[in-house]
C-alpha cells in the first residue's frame, strides 16, 4: 500500500457525482532514489495505485482491477514541485460486484494522469 507511506490524504470532499481527495506526496520516499535521483518523478504505476487506493477509501474495501481500459499520462508528476495534488474519483456500479472507475490526478493548472477501469472489491 502506498497510502501513508508514499502519499497521505489531507482532505476528502464529495462534489456532485464524484469525490475529490487532496493528497500530499511524501517527497523523501526511497522510490525517488531510483526514479530518478537528480529529477524525481512519480512512477506511472504509482499514480494508478494512488487512484485505486483513494477509491478503496470511498468503498471502504480493498480493490483489484479487472481491466484497465484506458490510462493517459499527460505530464510527469514531479514531487518536489507538485507536493499537493487533487485526485478526482467517480464510481458507477455495473452489477453487484463490478464497478466502473474514472479518475484523474491534477493540480490547479495541470492534469497529470487519467484512467478508466473496471474494478471489484477484494473479499
Amino acid at each position: 500500500m502506498l497510502l501513508n507511506n508514499f502519499f497521505k490524504i489531507s482532505k476528502q470532499q464529495q462534489e456532485c457525482d464524484h469525490t475529490v481527495f487532496t493528497i500530499e506526496l511524501i517527497v523523501n520516499h526511497p522510490i525517488y532514489t531510483g526514479h530518478f535521483p537528480e529529477r524525481p518523478i512519480v512512477p506511472g504505476v504509482c499514480s494508478i495505485e494512488i487512484i485505486k487506493e483513494c477509491t478503496a477509501v470511498i468503498m471502504q474495501n480493498p480493490l483489484q482491477f479487472i481491466a484497465l481500459e484506458q490510462s493517459k499520462f499527460f505530464n510527469p508528476i514531479k514531487p518536489l514541485q507538485h507536493k499537493k495534488l487533487k485526485v478526482s474519483i467517480k464510481i458507477k456500479a455495473l452489477n453487484k460486484v463490478e464497478y466502473l472507475l474514472t479518475g484523474d490526478i491534477k493540480d490547479t493548472q495541470t492534469t497529470f494522469v487519467s484512467i478508466k477501469s473496471k474494478i471489484k472489491t477484494k473479499i
